[in-house]
């Protein structure tokens, strides 16, 4: 992706070092203009040793003889995103107002309407407050609908304030850009991931060491496609799931125990067209003591029960056909315990992941990590994906989606 980051007069301008690092190490081509206001706080070259492919003062519009044809024409047409982070009430007042006198406000201007311009304000919150600083916010949001207004942060100002106008923290910023879009499709879809717990007393509980991240990454790329997204995560799954929750097409829900997430199911699965059930959900439950267990009253076993089993009670579902992708966390993965458990539960597409979580030697596999050893069955027939990142594998996972949708969509438009 090409990406135009503008960065205007603000103290948290610093910041825009790391996030042009992230966006580099991401794999983008990033180009960066600066404000006037900008260079009071931060250098140019700094951004070019950290990789950004160029670099621009304010007034390098006027620069034509190290530019071919005219920068803020030319820069408007290469990105394929523009976002300003941090955003200065002056250049938020330029934008509403209309202005174009530096490179930054230039582009503004010739920027066009079908692609994306995500601004992250940064101020005191007097100046985040001012009815002229939300009316040039609502102008905006107004006058352009390929605009997105990221909201700030509350915390500690450099002046020594405490409230709203921090600007959002730069892994915020990164996931955001990379997940908003303006295509939007109509299909919808439903994550469940990280862990559930099975409490035992008010003191203890058993659970396991997903992350969560499998399903926080499903969830950007789907957005990053136009789709819009739900997520049940557990509620110790990743924070990184936070990091979406201004998106428009977002919505994150955060459950406890297997019950939990299983009403939570009810509750959303109506208007889902893909279920991706990568929650490691608990699958026991305990009598639950309302005191804490004393080691003197426990014997060597602790009863339990089957928990609800969520994914059986999807399949079940006949009000609509939707794509259902399951998973299956084991330490030996073989097509025969594949083929076995998708007997018993049959999915649309069924991944079987090698996990470890490394307690007792051996190497950690799966939970945590960015990567994992994949073996799948799409319709019953076994495929060995062998090592993937989770990335890779989710955006696999859509692009089978697509594919068989595509085909289903064609069969109803011939019935039709």
């Amino acid at each position: 992706m090409k990406l135009l980051l503008g960065v205007s007069g603000s103290i948290s301008a610093y910041k825009a070092y790391d996030l042009t690092r992230l966006f580099v190490k991401a794999g983008h081509e990033i180009k960066v203009v600066m404000t006037g206001g900008a260079a009071q706080f931060i250098k140019k070259e700094t951004f070019l040793y950290l990789g950004a492919s160029a670099v621009y003062s304010s007034q390098d519009d006027f620069n034509v003889n190290d530019y071919q044809g005219i920068p803020h024409i030319e820069l408007a047409k290469w990105a394929d995103k523009l976002l300003v982070a941090p955003l200065s009430a002056n250049t938020l007042g330029k934008f509403a107002g209309g202005l174009a006198d530096d490179l930054l406000s230039s582009i503004f201007l010739a920027w066009e309407k079908t692609k994306p311009i995500i601004l992250f304000p940064a101020m005191n919150t007097k100046m985040l407050s001012n009815p002229i600083t939300q009316d040039n916010f609502k102008k905006l949001e107004t006058l352009l609908p390929n605009i997105f207004i990221h909201p700030t942060q509350s915390g500690l100002l450099a002046c020594g304030d405490e409230g709203e106008g921090k600007l959002s923290e730069i892994e915020t910023i990164f996931h955001f850009t990379e997940s908003f879009v303006l295509v939007r499709k109509e299909k919808e879809f439903l994550v469940t991931t990280g862990a559930t717990l099975s409490p035992l007393d008010p003191v203890r509980y058993i659970t396991n060491a997903s992350s969560g991240k499998t399903g926080f990454l499903m969830a950007k790329v789907a957005l990053s496609l136009g789709y819009k997204v739900t997520v049940i995560a557990g509620i110790y799954a990743t924070s990184d799931l936070e990091r979406l929750s201004a998106h428009p097409d977002y919505k994150l829900v955060r459950t406890i125990s297997t019950e939990n997430m299983a009403n939570a199911v009810k509750e959303e699965i109506a208007r889902a067209d893909v279920y991706f059930s990568s929650a490691a959900v608990s699958d026991i439950e305990f009598e639950y003591q309302e005191s804490k267990m004393k080691k003197e009253q426990m014997s060597g076993t602790l009863a339990f029960q089957q928990a609800i089993d969520i994914l059986s009670g999807v399949i079940k579902l006949t009000d609509k056909k939707r794509f259902i992708i399951g998973f299956a966390a084991e330490t030996n993965l073989d097509e025969q315990m594949l083929k076995s458990k998708n007997n018993r539960k049959p999915v649309d597409l069924l991944i079987g992941t090698q996990v470890n979580n490394g307690l007792l030697g051996k190497s950690k596999e799966g939970f945590g990590n960015d990567f994992a050893t994949y073996k799948c069955l799409l319709n019953n027939e076994y495929i060995e994906w062998l090592q993937l990142t989770k990335q890779e594998m989710c955006e696999k996972c859509i692009a089978i989606y697509e594919s068989t949708n595509e085909s289903i969509d064609q069969n109803e438009e011939r019935i039709h």
